[in-house]
């Protein structure tokens, strides 16, 4: 019996270990700037305002169907949208080199990968929640054969700012 258990206990853990998550920073740095002049001729300067963007991907084996139903990121709740890309994934920079492509974030892979894009942060009522989510930088619920599952990190990587024109 204790191999059974044992043999099945390796089969949970690998199918939880199936599901890998990234997740990535990038500011976004704006192209022009509004300028006027003032009644006295002194030229003044739009203020930008600091845009980060913050794509996560999960990997999930290829026959697998998931839905993420909720995203967390630094102990907030985001609305997102979902979209499956093909491997591999490479940083966007906003700047064209010639013969350059950008760095691989996520190499060719058989498995599926789901693009996570995030839209606004979602008030959350439920103190206990986000304090349990508060805990990992991010966090992706998801359902998987009618199963809540979840994909948590502390490690967000930081990618080479995009310059927009």
């Amino acid at each position: 019996m204790k191999p059974i258990l044992f043999i099945l206990c390796l089969i949970v853990a690998g199918e939880a270990r199936s599901q890998k998550l990234h997740a990535y920073s990038q500011r976004i740095v704006p192209g022009t700037r509004q300028a006027t002049f003032d009644k006295d001729g002194n030229l003044n300067m739009e203020k930008r305002k600091e845009i980060w963007q913050h794509p996560l991907y999960l990997e999930i084996p290829a026959g697998k169907d998931i839905r993420v139903t909720e995203v967390w990121l630094n102990g907030e709740r985001y609305a997102f949208d979902t979209a499956t890309v093909k491997g591999p994934v490479v940083e966007e920079t906003g700047l064209s080199v010639p013969g350059q492509s950008g760095k691989i974030l996520i190499p060719s892979t058989d498995k599926k990968i789901l693009h996570i894009m995030l839209k606004g942060k979602i008030d959350v009522t439920d103190k206990n929640k986000r304090k349990i989510t508060g805990r990992k930088k991010v966090v992706v619920y998801y359902t998987r054969n009618g199963k809540t599952c979840y994909r948590s990190s502390n490690k967000i990587q930081e990618l080479q700012e995009m310059l927009m024109q």
